[in-house]
């Protein structure tokens, strides 16, 4: 190999992460640079090119070994970072949904004395009114009062009921996100 394959090899690991093992990539480099440096004589025989060509094998070889390695420290350090941010993610979502949910249970039970009273307010007026009724004397306006003040009894109910079945329903969709 000449100095050429001494640049590939340098460059293909110049972007090699490393950790704690960098005197272990130097001695191996070291090595790789001794065997190029040997290889350069003028005539070497067969025999010191196989060494010097399985030598440097051998180093290239370690060069991988240890790039993978580092490959795969990385990979669960990256792994490991990842279950770490999802564990606190899944514990933030978990508050995050338990507040939501504090929240809509008193906005629900607000709503609901607000309607009390407002019910409890409506009652009071549809006697009063009924006590008036009582006191028309032509029968025929009597009973239209009578089926006006039964009707509107009915809507206020079924309208107070549509909407607290409305507002539980907007809560059950903003518990599911």
């Amino acid at each position: 190999m000449t100095s050429q394959a001494k640049k590939a090899l340098q460059q293909k690991h110049r972007n090699l992460v490393v950790f704690d093992n960098n005197q272990s990539i130097q001695d191996t480099m070291t090595q790789a640079d001794a065997i190029i440096q040997r290889k350069r004589g003028l005539f070497p025989s067969k025999f010191k090119r196989v060494l010097n060509d399985h030598e440097l094998t051998i180093a290239v070889k370690r060069l991988e070994t240890m790039e993978n390695t580092y490959s795969l420290v990385v990979k669960t350090q990256l792994h490991a970072m990842q279950e770490m941010f999802n564990s606190y993610l899944e514990t933030g979502k978990a508050i995050n949904r338990r507040e939501r949910a504090e929240f809509f249970a008193s906005q629900l039970q607000q709503l609901e004395l607000e309607v009390h009273q407002i019910t409890d307010n409506f009652i009071e007026d549809i006697q009063s009114q009924f006590l008036k009724k009582q006191k028309i004397t032509i029968q025929y306006l009597k009973q239209k009062e009578e089926i006006r003040l039964i009707n509107s009894i009915d809507r206020y109910f079924e309208t107070a009921d549509q909407l607290l079945i409305r507002f539980q329903n907007i809560l059950n969709e903003g518990l599911m996100a």
